[in-house]
C-alpha cells in the first residue's frame, strides 16, 4: 500500500444470504430497481452503494462507463462483499466516456499539413472532473538544457483511444505536423487537435472511416495506481485481483499529490 503496509487479501468463506443482479441491457434495468434478476439495477455503482457484508451482487454482460466507489468492504473471510460476472458474459467495467465530436479542420495554429482535425470536449462529459485541464505536474518547469525530459510531465492528464487504440499526446501542436495517431490538447483543456492513425489521410472522407473518437479517460487514478494498467475484479470476492470474465479501467478523479509513488494492484 502507499503508506508501507501489505494489502490483505482474504480466502472467501462467505456463505451468501443475498444476491442482487446488475445487467444494464435489460429493458427493465433502472437503479430505482429493487436489484432482483426481472427488475435488475443499471449500474454497478448502485450496487455499490446498497451491498452489505454477506452480500453479492451479479453482474451482466456490458460495458459499464463508471466509477464504482463501493460504500463498505466486508468484515471478514466468512463475511464478504462480492461483485460476480454472470457466468459466460463479458462486464467490462471502463472509466473511458465515448466520444462522437464534431470535427472541423485544425484552425487558428498554422503548420501547413493538412489532415489535423479538432474538436471540442463539452464540460459535463467528465462528471465534475475534466483531466484534461491539469497537467502531470502542478508547477510550470522551465527547462533549456533538457526539454525532452521534461516535455512529458508537462502533458495533460487526459488519454484519448481510437477504435480501442491510444493517440500519442504530444506537447507541441507543430508536432503533430510529422505522425498520424497524436493528438495535443489546447489550453486551457476544452478543445483537441489531432491527427488519426493511417488511413485517414488528408480528406474529410477519411474522417467518416471512424464510428467515433472511441473514448476519452485521464492519464492517472486518485489511487496512484500505474496509468496504463487495468485492473481486473474477481468473478467473486474482494477487488482488485485477477479474474476472467470481469475486469476494469480506469475511472476520472483527481490523482493523490504528484509526489506519493504509484503503485500496481494485481
Amino acid at each position: 500500500m502507499p503508506d508501507g503496509s501489505f494489502f490483505q487479501f482474504w480466502d472467501d468463506q462467505t456463505q451468501y444470504r443475498m444476491s442482487y443482479h446488475v445487467a444494464k441491457k435489460h429493458p427493465l434495468a433502472s437503479d430505482a430497481n429493487p436489484g432482483t434478476s426481472d427488475k435488475p439495477w443499471k449500474t454497478i455503482g448502485r450496487a455499490a452503494e446498497m451491498l452489505q457484508p454477506g452480500e453479492k451482487v451479479i453482474v451482466h454482460e456490458g460495458r459499464y462507463r463508471e466509477q464504482v466507489m463501493p460504500r463498505r468492504g466486508g468484515n471478514g473471510p466468512d463475511s464478504m462483499i462480492a461483485y460476480e460476472a454472470a457466468p459466460g458474459e463479458e462486464v467490462i467495467i471502463s472509466g473511458a466516456e465515448a466520444w462522437v465530436p464534431r470535427c472541423l479542420p485544425s484552425a487558428g495554429w498554422h503548420t501547413g499539413n493538412a489532415g489535423i482535425w479538432m474538436a471540442d470536449l463539452p464540460g459535463e462529459l467528465f462528471g465534475g472532473y475534466n483531466p484534461f485541464l491539469a497537467r502531470n505536474i502542478y508547477e510550470e518547469v522551465v527547462s533549456y538544457s533538457n526539454f525532452a525530459e521534461m516535455a512529458r510531465y508537462m502533458l495533460h492528464r487526459g488519454a484519448v483511444f481510437v477504435d480501442g487504440l491510444p493517440l500519442k499526446q504530444v506537447y507541441r501542436f507543430a508536432e503533430l505536423t510529422g505522425q498520424d495517431g497524436a493528438f495535443w490538447v489546447e489550453e486551457p483543456g476544452l478543445r483537441l487537435h489531432f491527427r488519426l492513425p493511417g488511413r485517414c489521410g488528408s480528406h474529410a472522407g477519411g474522417l467518416r472511416d471512424y464510428r467515433s473518437i472511441a473514448g476519452l479517460r485521464p492519464t492517472r487514478l486518485r489511487a496512484g495506481v500505474h496509468p496504463r494498467q487495468r485492473l481486473h475484479l474477481r468473478a467473486r470476492g474482494r477487488l482488485p485481483t485477477r479474474a476472467p470474465a470481469c475486469h476494469g479501467q480506469h475511472a476520472s478523479r483527481p490523482p493523490l499529490d504528484h509526489r506519493e509513488q504509484p503503485y500496481s494492484v494485481g
